[in-house]
């Protein structure tokens, strides 16, 4: 594990999955909400075959090195996210000497997106999986829940209250329902794992849902959408049956904005049936396969 430093100090662990030789490409990824970057080493070991490599690390409040568990920081958090990522780009970028491919899985889609915006020069493409696109009303009302909720019970002890209004209504059209967390993917396995993880499924306190509220935002705005370069190639995933994606709502939302923005490559996948965690999910293999073809012809290392 190499370790390096953030912009305010703090240690960010890195996990590296490398390939035998000189790698053609390399992802870095940036993982969700209430999980951590070592649930992906069956995907980056899979990357490894294809001759990519896979970099990642914790964002912060999540994994084994999180103080609060569901708690970026004092203040400031969604930036300090941010510019964890830039760092980690910057060092294998300097490392490799390519750009890598930022690849975002629900609340670490929105990070990639919120980063491309802002750094998307950085970048050789973009792949974001399970993320959504609506209109900043939404976010601003669960901004107000949250600063109410912060004084009620302080910043950083887990909210129950947010926590369901968020995933509240997640399982609402799986039937048999099995466990909380069945919204994840069809395999029940994995869906278990999850659940008896102790780095999984934790409550989110209400100073991280003012800074990721605020971080969405920042970046569902036009002026946002247009900053991201026009020549990246992005690539959308997920399932039809996504809470998140709001069963393909938000993600043709998201698809149609990216156009309107000027984007000149943008392609998707939505996969029948697959619910929120596509590399966890039945279709795995699928999915990759659509990655890895578009990773061939879309990206170009640079």
């Amino acid at each position: 594990m190499r370790k390096i430093k953030a912009n305010d100090g703090r240690v960010i662990n890195l996990y590296q999955w490398l390939p035998a030789g000189k790698p053609s490409k390399v992802i870095v990824l940036s993982h969700g909400m209430g999980e951590h970057i070592a649930r992906y080493e069956r995907f980056a070991k899979s990357c490894n075959q294809q001759g990519i490599a896979v970099v990642g690390a914790n964002h912060r409040g999540h994994g084994p090195e999180a103080e609060t568990l569901g708690y970026f920081a004092d203040s400031e958090g969604w930036h300090l996210v941010l510019t964890d990522i830039k760092k980690i780009v910057e060092h294998v970028t300097e490392k490799f000497s390519i750009k890598p491919v930022l690849f975002g899985h629900s609340m670490g889609s929105f990070v990639a997106r919120h980063y491309a915006s802002k750094y998307g020069n950085t970048l050789s493409g973009l792949v974001l999986c399970g993320s959504n696109h609506q209109g900043n009303l939404l976010f601003k009302a669960g901004l107000i829940a949250a600063k109410l909720e912060r004084l009620r019970i302080g910043k950083s002890t887990p909210s129950s209250l947010l926590n369901k209004l968020s995933f509240g209504n997640a399982n609402k059209n799986i039937t048999p329902l099995r466990t909380e967390q069945d919204w994840l993917t069809r395999d029940p396995e994995v869906v278990d794992q999850y659940i008896a993880d102790p780095y999984c499924g934790f409550l989110c306190t209400p100073q991280f849902w003012i800074d990721f509220l605020g971080g969405l935002n920042a970046m569902s705005t036009t002026a946002a959408f247009k900053r991201i370069p026009k020549d990246l190639p992005i690539y959308l995933i997920s399932g039809d049956a996504d809470p998140v994606s709001r069963y393909g709502t938000g993600f043709n939302a998201l698809h149609v904005k990216l156009i309107k923005s000027g984007i000149k490559s943008v392609r998707t996948n939505l996969y029948p049936g697959a619910r929120h965690e596509l590399l966890n999910e039945i279709n795995y293999q699928e999915v990759l396969n659509h990655l890895y073809d578009w990773l061939k012809t879309e990206v170009v290392s640079k």
